[in-house]
């Protein structure tokens, strides 16, 4: 032991300060990063949809491609000494009391892009700044008793390879022009149906916090996994060179749609969802009903949505006292309102961090975009027309 501590002792002028100097780097960047997102500004954009929309959501995934930045960094001085951190935008669609509306949140310099493209693929839309619709609940956490919630946070039932299944499996990307609203199957329709149940004194908030995929492995995990499934990582016969594999129906289908999401832009998501509600009105089969809103979307072959993080335990004997429970809804609503998921989120003792998965532009598009007549929910406000013309000089 003694020649242990003489060795690291002999030793410090190598190794403390390597050690020094990360714990600095370390509390660097958390200030630097800090101060970068105390002085982003932002901004609610509320969508009003038009009355008719004759388009494909291909042309939501067009907006969300101008979204892609690439990582929203910039170069190594922005991240290691301005402390620039990857732009995120929020895809929210809320109900309150049934009447269904269409959010993003973006920092203001990226609101007139927004707007723009918007206005570019659907010039009969309405773009508005709007006052944020979380502030109306006010302060929840001194409020518990004023409000009932529950939250949950949605991971992939399957690895971010496989797809959820998007409007192309649902052939929306053929049928315009082709089919009649009525014969339409939309997946959005069950959300939208699901959020005009709502009552009074009810609310329901969907959102998905989405930042450039720059770092993950998704794409080399999708290669392998179409690797894998056409055989290709398993020996060959040396008799027989030409040996093939036979693929089921749904392993060809998975194939497919894995090798399409490889030709698209994808993005970083961390998706959630709350119920809240006046404790009079709380209804429990709306919790059931928040979580299969999104069953449309999964598949047996491909991939879908399960509850992740919840406020709620399956067990008392995980929160006795019941402390524990309101400090977790209270870090679930305070992670809503400031929309934070990558950086600023509060932790549940159980979590360690958050854990974003992936989604291509078509799946965003399939899970946030203005639907057509197909979608009859009474409480999805149109517009007749728009107040104004969209401006003249739009990238298209």
């Amino acid at each position: 032991m003694d020649g242990i501590i003489s060795f690291l002792f002999n030793t410090a002028f190598l190794w403390f300060p390597i050690i020094l100097g990360a714990i600095f780097w370390h509390f660097w960047m958390e200030w630097r990063q800090g101060l970068y997102r105390a002085n982003q500004k932002w901004t609610l954009l509320e969508i009003s949809i038009p009355k008719d929309i004759h388009k494909s959501p291909e042309a939501m995934e067009m907006v969300f491609n101008t979204l892609n930045d690439g990582s929203g960094v910039g170069n190594s001085w922005k991240k290691y000494f301005v402390g620039a951190i990857p732009h995120t935008f929020s895809l929210e669609i809320v109900s309150i009391e049934g009447s269904i509306y269409f959010f993003i949140r973006t920092q203001k310099k990226f609101k007139e892009l927004i707007k723009n493209q918007i206005y570019s693929q659907y010039p009969k839309a309405e773009v508005n700044e709007v006052d944020d619709y979380t502030r109306y609940i006010g302060d929840y956490t001194q409020k518990q008793d004023l409000w009932e919630l529950f939250g949950v946070e949605f991971e992939l039932t399957a690895h971010d390879a496989y797809p959820i299944k998007s409007y192309v499996d649902y052939g929306l990307d053929k049928a315009v022009g082709n089919l009649e609203e009525e014969q339409k199957i939309d997946p959005i329709t069950a959300t939208l149906e699901y959020l005009g149940s709502m009552r009074k004194d009810e609310q329901v908030w969907m959102q998905m916090i989405i930042r450039s995929d720059k770092w993950s492995s998704w794409r080399k995990d999708a290669m392998g996994e179409v690797n894998r499934i056409m055989g290709r990582d398993k020996p060959r016969d040396p008799d027989n060179p030409a040996t093939t594999f036979k693929l089921t129906h749904g392993e060809q289908e998975a194939m497919k749609s894995i090798e399409r999401s490889l030709q698209k832009q994808a993005f970083e998501v961390g998706f959630r969802a709350l119920y809240i509600a006046r404790p009079d009105a709380f209804r429990p089969a709306n919790i059931a009903g928040l979580i299969g809103s999104v069953r449309q979307y999964g598949s047996a072959n491909l991939n879908g949505f399960k509850p992740g993080v919840k406020t709620d335990f399956d067990y008392k004997y995980q929160d006795i006292s019941g402390n524990r429970l309101k400090n977790i809804k209270n870090k679930f609503f305070n992670n809503y309102i400031n929309r934070a998921f990558f950086q600023g989120a509060e932790l549940d003792r159980a979590e360690k961090e958050k854990k974003p998965f992936v989604l291509t532009a078509e799946e965003l598009a399939t899970m946030f975009r203005f639907p057509g007549r197909v979608s009859e929910t009474t409480s999805l406000e149109r517009i007749e027309a728009t107040k104004a013309e969209p401006p003249t000089n739009l990238p298209l």
